[in-house]
C-alpha cells in the first residue's frame, strides 16, 4: 500500500509572505490595466476589477477596485468551466465572455481570464472584468434597454488566445461589432497585459517556495477566512426571511418594467441570500447571484 503523504506544515512567516505577495500581485495587475488602458472609463473611473483565482476558480486575491465587479470574477470562471471543459485548458490560453449569464453584468462588461501554469500543473487563473465603451449595442450606452440583445455583442466563454496564439476570427468579430474598435481592443490588451504580470509573479512564487507549499498556504488562508466568517455570522441575530430586521435592499435594478430586491438571512451558522419581488425583465440580467454576493 502506498504511503499517504503527510500534510505540509505551514509556518506563519511563509503564510504571511504568500498572502501579501498574492494581494500585492493583484494590485500590480490593477495598476497595469489603469496605466495601459485606452478609455477614460477605465483609467479615470476605474470601471473594472481584476484578481487571482485558484485552479477551481476560488478567489485568491482581488485588487481594491469597483466593488460590484470584484465578487463576480470567481463565479464567472466557475460557471464558464463546464462549458469550456477542463481538458481544453492549456498553458497560454485566454478566455473571453460578455454574456450576462457568466459575467453577471451587461455585455459591455467584458470578462477575460487566463490560465497560470507552473511547469505542467494548473496553478490558477488571472481574471479581469472591464467596461468597454462600445460593444455594438443599440446605442453607445443603452440605459433604456429592455432586452439583453439590445445591449451588444454576446460572447459565450471562448478562447481569445489558444496556447498564446490569437484567434484572429474572434478578434475580427469583436472589432466589427464596435463603434470604437481601436479603443476597446486597446482596453482588452490592457487586461491581457495584467495577466502577464500575474503569470510571472505566480511562477516566481512557486519557484521560490514550491507548488505544494504555496497551495498549502492558500488552503490555510481559506481556512482562516472561513473561521473568521463563521465567527462573525455566529454573532448575528438568528432570524428568518420573514423577519423585517434581516431584510436588506441589496440590489435595486430599475428597468422599464420591474425592480428586484434581495434578502439576506442568518441561521447563526450560515448566511443565505435570495431574490424577492417581481420577476426579472426578459434576459436583461438573468443571473444576479454573483452581484448579490458582492453586495453583501
Amino acid at each position: 500500500m502506498a504511503a499517504i503523504a503527510a500534510p505540509i506544515a505551514v509556518d506563519p512567516i511563509t503564510l504571511a509572505v504568500v498572502r501579501n505577495y498574492l494581494n500585492a500581485t493583484a494590485v500590480e495587475m490593477r495598476d497595469r490595466i489603469q496605466r495601459t488602458s485606452f478609455s477614460p472609463v477605465i483609467y479615470e473611473d476605474r470601471d473594472f476589477a481584476c484578481g487571482l483565482l485558484d485552479a477551481q476558480g476560488g478567489t485568491l486575491a482581488a485588487a481594491p477596485g469597483l466593488t460590484i465587479f470584484m465578487g463576480t470574477l470567481s463565479p464567472g470562471v466557475i460557471k464558464s468551466m463546464p462549458l469550456i471543459g477542463q481538458e481544453n485548458v492549456e498553458p497560454g490560453d485566454i478566455f473571453i465572455t460578455s454574456m450576462p449569464e457568466f459575467t453577471g453584468s451587461h455585455p459591455a462588461d467584458m470578462m477575460l481570464f487566463a490560465t497560470i501554469f507552473h511547469s505542467d500543473r494548473l496553478f490558477g487563473f488571472a481574471a479581469s472584468k472591464a467596461h468597454l465603451i462600445d460593444v455594438g449595442a443599440k446605442d453607445p450606452y443603452p440605459t433604456d434597454s429592455i432586452d439583453a440583445f439590445q445591449e451588444g455583442l454576446r460572447l459565450p466563454p471562448l478562447k481569445l488566445y489558444s496556447q498564446r496564439q490569437i484567434e484572429r476570427t474572434l478578434e475580427t468579430i469583436i472589432k466589427a461589432n464596435s463603434r470604437a474598435p481601436a479603443v476597446i481592443w486597446g482596453d482588452i490588451q490592457s487586461q491581457i497585459a495584467s495577466f502577464r504580470v500575474a503569470d510571472r509573479a505566480c511562477v516566481r512564487l512557486c519557484d521560490k517556495y514550491g507548488f505544494e507549499m504555496v497551495t498549502a498556504c492558500i488552503q490555510e488562508i481559506y481556512d482562516h477566512a472561513e473561521r473568521m466568517a463563521r465567527a462573525a455570522i455566529s454573532e448575528m441575530p438568528v432570524d428568518s426571511p420573514s423577519s423585517p430586521s434581516m431584510k436588506f435592499r441589496l440590489l435595486i435594478i430599475p428597468t422599464i418594467h420591474t425592480t428586484m430586491n434581495a434578502i439576506a438571512t442568518t441561521s447563526g451558522k450560515t448566511i443565505g441570500t435570495g431574490p424577492k419581488g417581481l420577476p426579472m425583465n426578459r434576459t436583461l440580467i438573468p443571473d444576479t447571484t454573483a452581484m448579490s454576493a458582492t453586495a453583501i
